[in-house]
C-alpha cells in the first residue's frame, strides 16, 4: 500500500515464488520465509502477512481484547491520567472486573507504594500495600502485566526478598507484604502472613521454584564475570550450563558468583579455539565444549572496545581481532543452532555514514537472517531499569523457526531530563532504524545522588588524611615502613616523635626493629 503504482512498460517477466521455502528445498525463481516487520524485526512468514493491517476490518471492542489477554486477579500496569493522582506514568492495579454495557471500563484494585503513605519507613521503591480502594478506568488505560508477589515483614526487613524481586522494579517486579485497614478513621497498615493473603490476586512467578518448563541451556559468550549471565538467569528461564573467557580472574569470579558451581561448564580460552575442538567433535574431552544439542540459548557480550568511541586505534590489529569477534557469535549461532540468542553491544557497532560499507551490525543481520532465524535489534538504556548511569547499549534478539521471537523488555524508568532521541541508522528508504523509546513507565529516573545515599558520607573520598583530625594533611603518601613507626608513637605528651618514644622507652625493641 505505500508503493507507487507500477506502470506496464516497467514490468519484464513473470517469477516464480515459494512462500515459506527454503533454498535446498524449492525450484522457484525466489523463496520468502520472513517478513520483515516496522519494529525492526524479522519473523517468520505467516499468511496473514499479505493482507495490510489496515484492511483487516476489526470488530473486537478495546474491552473485548483485554478480557482475551488477562483474567481477574491479574495484576496490571494502568496508566493513571484522568482516574488518581499520581507521580508516575503507570501505576500496578489488580484487575477485578470487566464492565461492559452501556459504558465498558475495567474496574481495578488500587496497589499503594509503601514509601508515599509511610515517609519514615525506609520502603524499597517496588513495595506495595494491599487496599480496598476500587476505581473504574477504561481498556486503553491498561498497558501491560507486572508481577506481584507476597512476602512477609520479616523476610522484608532481613533482606531475603529473592531476585528479581528485590531489584527495585526493573522488569515490573513488584512485592507487597502489608494491606491498608481503617480504624478509628484513621489508616493503618498490617502485615500479611501466610493465613491473610488475599486470595483474588493472581502471583507472579516464584524464583525459587522450577519453571513448569524445562530450563533453557545457555551458554556464556565472552562471559567476563557473569554479570549479562546473572541477570538473565534471574528472568527464571535459563541456566547458563557453559561459559567460556579468555581472562582467568573473569572465570575465577564467574566461578565464586555461580550459586552451585558443578552445574556450569567453564572453558578458559579463546573461543576460537572451543569452537574449532567442538567441530572436531572434542575427541581429547575436554570440559566446558558444549556439542551440537547441548545448548538451547547463546548469550554475547563481545568484547566492545573494537567499537568504542573512545578508542583511537580501531583499525589497528588488535582493533580489528576484537571487531572480528562479532563473526564468532554468528558461527556459534551456525554451528549449535540454539533455540534463542541475545547479543549486546556498544551502539557505534552501528556504522553511519562514511563507514556504512563496514557495518558490522549490517553483516551480522544479514548472516543471521539468512540462516533463517528470526531477529529484532533495538537500543536499550541502563538509567531505563533503574541505573543511575548513562549506558546506551544495541541488542540483538534471535529465534529459531517456530519459536516466538521474544519481546522488547519495557522499560521500568523514565529518561532523565532532557534525553534526546538517538538511534542506530536510517533504513533503504529513509526511516530511522533502532530508535530509542519514549514511554510511560512505572518509576522516575534514579539519580546517581539518590542511588548511592544509604551510603555513608564520605567527603571529597580523599584518603591521603585522617578523618578523625581533618587538620591533618601530609604533604605525601607515607610507605608501609613509616606508617608503622608513626602507629607506634603515642598521642600524648604533644610533640612526640620517634625519637622521642624511644628514649622514654615507650617502645620495645621488637617495634623499633620493624
Amino acid at each position: 500500500c505505500t508503493t507507487s503504482r507500477v506502470s506496464e512498460d516497467e514490468v519484464l517477466c513473470k517469477v516464480s515464488v515459494a512462500w515459506n521455502g527454503s533454498p535446498t528445498q524449492t525450484e522457484a525463481d525466489f523463496f520468502i520465509r520472513q517478513t520483515y516487520r516496522s519494529d525492526n524485526s524479522f519473523v517468520t512468514f505467516k499468511e496473514e502477512h499479505k493482507l495490510c493491517e489496515h484492511l483487516v476490518v476489526d470488530t473486537t471492542t478495546p474491552l473485548q481484547k483485554l478480557a482475551k489477554l488477562y483474567k481477574i486477579g491479574d495484576t496490571v500496569l494502568v496508566n493513571p491520567k484522568g482516574c488518581f493522582e499520581s507521580n508516575f506514568g503507570l501505576e500496578p492495579c489488580e484487575i477485578v472486573g470487566f464492565v461492559q454495557g452501556r459504558i465498558n471500563f475495567v474496574r481495578v484494585r488500587r496497589l499503594l507504594r509503601r514509601w508515599e503513605i509511610e515517609d519514615d519507613t525506609p520502603a524499597r521503591p517496588n513495595e506495595l500495600v494491599y487496599t480496598d480502594d476500587m476505581v473504574n478506568i477504561d481498556a486503553d488505560d491498561v498497558y501491560r502485566r507486572c508481577f506481584v508477589r507476597f512476602y512477609s515483614q520479616s523476610e522484608v526487613r532481613n533482606k531475603e526478598v529473592p531476585g528479581p524481586y528485590c531489584r527495585d522494579g526493573t522488569g515490573d517486579m513488584f512485592y507487597i507484604a502489608t494491606r491498608l485497614v481503617r480504624l478509628d478513621d484513621k489508616n493503618h497498615l498490617r502485615e500479611i502472613d501466610q493465613t491473610s493473603r488475599p486470595q483474588s490476586l493472581i502471583q507472579g512467578f516464584d524464583p525459587t521454584q522450577p519453571p513448569p518448563l524445562p530450563y533453557l541451556r545457555g551458554l556464556d559468550m565472552f562471559c567476563g564475570g557473569g554479570n549479562f549471565g546473572r541477570g538473565l538467569e534471574e528472568g527464571g528461564a535459563i541456566r547458563f550450563t557453559h561459559a567460556v573467557d579468555m581472562a582467568p580472574n573473569a572465570i575465577a569470579t564467574y566461578y565464586a558468583n555461580t550459586e552451585d558451581p558443578k552445574t556450569t561448564q567453564f572453558f578458559c580460552g579463546s573461543v576460537d579455539d572451543m569452537l574449532i575442538k567442538a567441530l572436531n567433535g572434542n575427541v581429547k574431552g575436554t570440559l566446558g565444549i558444549p556439542l551440537p544439542g547441548d545448548i538451547d540459548l547463546v548469550a554475547a557480550g563481545s568484547p566492545c572496545v573494537g567499537y568504542s568511541i573512545l578508542n583511537p586505534n580501531k583499525d589497528s590489529s588488535q582493533g580489528l581481532k576484537n571487531q572480528s569477534l562479532i563473526a564468532d557469535v554468528a558461527s556459534i549461532i551456525d554451528f549449535y543452532r540454539p533455540k534463542y540468542a541475545l547479543l549486546e553491544n556498544v551502539l557505534t557497532m552501528a556504522q553511519k555514514g562514511k563507514g556504512r560499507s563496514h557495518d558490522s551490525l549490517s553483516q551480522l543481520i544479514c548472516c543471521i537472517v539468512g540462516m533463517g532465524y528470526q531477529l529484532q535489534v533495538y537500543v536499550m538504556d541502563a538509567w531505563s531499569f533503574g541505573s543511575p548511569q548513562g549506558r546506551s547499549r544495541l541488542f540483538v534478539s534471535v529465534a529459531a523457526p517456530g519459536f516466538e521471537l521474544p519481546p522488547r523488555p519495557h522499560c521500568s524508568h523514565s529518561h532523565p531530563d532532557g534525553t534526546s532521541d538517538r538511534g542506530l541508522g536510517t533504513m533503504a528508504n529513509g526511516k530511522p532504524f533502532g530508535e530509542r523509546l519514549f514511554v510511560d513507565t512505572p518509576f522516575n529516573f534514579v539519580s546517581a545522588g539518590e542511588a548511592t545515599a544509604h551510603l555513608p558520607d564520605i567527603a571529597d573520598g580523599h584518603t591521603g588524611h585522617c578523618s578523625q583530625y581533618p587538620d591533618h594533611r601530609p604533604s605525601k603518601h607515607a610507605g608501609e615502613l613509616l606508617r608503622r613507626h608513626m602507629n607506634i608513637i603515642p598521642f600524648s605528651p604533644p610533640g612526640m616523635n620517634f625519637i622521642k618514644t624511644w628514649k622514654n622507652r615507650n617502645v620495645t625493641v621488637w617495634e623499633a626493629a620493624a
